[in-house]
């Protein structure tokens, strides 16, 4: 069920940089969970299906993680998962 004032607040703060942090997990473009804990949305993301899009997102970085379609002529979908990636840097 989409819920407006979720997606207006999504949408705002995904990528802008600004503490602290929140995550964002969407399924089908549709936000399911927000919380602060990133390990507990990488958890939730990475049960998710692969199946459908879904992305893992958060404020201080925007995309860390999603299933996506390749590019506008391909409709596969395709795994990136930068999440690790992103929080290790984070923490040296």
């Amino acid at each position: 069920m989409r819920i407006a004032l979720v997606e207006g607040l999504a949408s705002q703060l995904v990528g802008d940089g600004q503490e602290p942090n929140v995550y964002f997990v969407s399924v089908k473009g549709e936000c399911e969970l927000i919380t602060i804990h990133g390990d507990v949305a990488y958890d939730y993301w990475l049960h998710l299906p692969r199946n459908v899009e879904t992305s893992l997102e958060d404020r201080l970085t925007g995309t860390l993680a999603d299933t996506a379609p390749a590019d506008d002529d391909d409709p596969r979908l395709i795994t990136q998962d930068d999440y690790k990636q992103f929080t290790q840097r984070r923490k040296s």
